[in-house]
């Protein structure tokens, strides 16, 4: 390489040509940048990669490094905790580039900031379910690729920081004898998160709180499907004890019903 392609591309990277004087097909040219910007990113630059990494994707956008460059954008985006930034770029990414190879990745990371701003779960649960929502997408659409795989442990953790917020939730409205509130908290993890481990409390509460609003027989209904699902488990011993006290014609029915399964 000659002095004076040596001295315009310095010149270029430190912003001394200017855009008029800018060669901008030559493939050397974008090589030479990528070339720079992935040093500066591998040595920790951010700033000064992103610069670059935005100056090819600016100006040579039909490019392949261009699309690798809206890549890296994002990713050191994320690195520097610049969410908005990043789901910006995404979602032009993901305008532009359907089935481009890193889609499925763009999908991923989409995903993945949600679930990192779920610390709000408690009092705002909008992120929490955005990242369930998002990694249901993937695990289903990716199927046995390792974004679905890590999506799958994911949702699991979502689920159960749900399902804890209907408890804690329910037991508050418990507390302050607002019933049908904690019903209906109760039975939201009862029907949308039955496999996790918060569920078997979550149907002794209720029929706990059935037994309170004098509705019997469904109170009944959930310890036969307590005791029928979870027959060892301590919560369905403790409302069996709560039939037996306020229903004691039918505990026998309830223990026979559970004995013949």
């Amino acid at each position: 390489m000659n002095k004076i392609k040596i001295i315009l591309i310095l010149m270029v990277l430190f912003g001394l040509a200017s855009c008029s004087s800018f060669e901008k097909e030559p493939s050397m040219d974008v090589d030479y940048l990528y070339a720079n910007a992935l040093y500066e990113f591998n040595q920790g630059n951010l700033f000064d990669a992103k610069k670059i990494f935005q100056q090819i994707s600016d100006n040579f956008p039909y490019k392949d490094e261009a699309i690798e460059a809206q890549v890296f954008l994002i990713w050191i985006n994320y690195l520097e905790n610049d969410y908005t930034s990043a789901e910006v770029n995404i979602d032009a990414f993901l305008k532009y580039y359907v089935a481009n190879k890193y889609t499925d990745w763009a999908n991923y990371m989409k995903a993945l900031m949600a679930y990192e701003q779920m610390d709000n779960a408690e009092t705002d649960p909008s992120d929490t379910i955005t990242a369930l929502n998002l990694f249901a997408n993937i695990y289903k659409k990716y199927e046995g690729t390792r974004f679905a795989q890590d999506a799958y442990y994911r949702i699991e953790v979502i689920k159960y920081n749900l399902a804890l917020r209907s408890m804690r939730i329910g037991f508050f409205y418990l507390q302050n004898r607002n019933y049908i509130a904690a019903i209906a908290r109760y039975q939201d993890v009862v029907n949308n998160f039955p496999d996790t481990i918060f569920v078997q409390e979550a149907m002794y509460r209720l029929v706990y709180l059935w037994l309170l609003m004098g509705v019997d027989d469904e109170a009944f209904r959930v310890a036969a499907v307590l005791g029928y699902n979870y027959p060892q488990s301590i919560w369905y011993t403790r409302s069996l004890a709560l039939i037996k006290r306020h229903l004691p014609n039918r505990a026998s029915e309830l223990k026979r019903n559970i004995a013949t399964h």
